[in-house]
């Protein structure tokens, strides 16, 4: 029993965001990697929250992956998805320069508005296996990605497995670094000399604010 309560223990939870455009793979990147098995044919307008539990680096984790539907501006991002999120999936279609530009409007906003700096985003390029279609080179499509501090890769939801698994993978191990950092600084913020410090720091700060007002109001 008590290794039991360890291993359960050990799952981290892990909720991640799949933005882009219709027709990107969103859902079959999804359950690609949820059921190793592609079905290319899926409602575009369907949001779901899939679950699936995964061994990454010897950890496991606990994943809640939501599919968004349909989606072409930034306005249809909702608040509470950016706040949901420990970590973003941007999605294109290598062969779709329509997707891409959205993509890029998708990118901008999450990096602009999600509820941490460090939260993990990649930009990912999906059909990577329809060469002869390819409209998006992976020079231009990292230059974005880069452009962003994020990662760039790509895969194909119908050709690499393993690919698909990577994408996922890349985010969990993002996760993990931040919430270390996370619980460190956390620990940190306990140590009585540290929180001592601080409500020094902030009484000399609500000091100086106070004389500052004084002094215009007396001006």
């Amino acid at each position: 029993m008590e290794d039991k309560a360890k291993h359960a223990s050990a799952i981290k939870d892990a909720n991640i965001v799949l933005f882009g455009a219709k027709g990107v793979g969103k859902t079959a990147l999804t359950v690609r990697y949820i059921t190793k098995r592609f079905i290319g044919d899926y409602d575009p307008d369907m949001e779901a929250i899939y679950s699936h539990i995964c061994l990454v680096d010897g950890k496991q984790f606990n994943l809640q992956i939501m599919d968004t539907g349909w989606q072409t501006e930034t306005s249809d991002i909702k608040e509470d998805q950016l706040q949901w999120a420990d970590a973003f999936l941007i999605v294109f279609s290598l062969t779709d320069r329509f997707s891409f530009d959205i993509a890029q409007g998708f990118l901008t906003y999450v990096c602009s508005n999600r509820e941490d700096v460090r939260t993990p985003v990649i930009f990912l390029g999906n059909k990577c296996d329809l060469i002869h279609r390819r409209t998006i080179s992976e020079k231009e499509a990292s230059h974005v990605a880069d452009s962003h501090s994020c990662q760039y890769l790509e895969t194909s939801a119908s050709e690499n497995y393993a690919g698909v698994v990577h994408a996922f993978a890349e985010l969990c191990r993002q996760i993990k670094v931040v919430n270390k950092k996370k619980e460190k600084l956390k620990k940190l913020m306990q140590k009585p000399s540290v929180a001592k410090k601080l409500q020094i720091r902030q009484s000399l700060r609500n000091f100086a604010e106070r004389t500052w007002r004084s002094r215009t109001s007396t001006v």
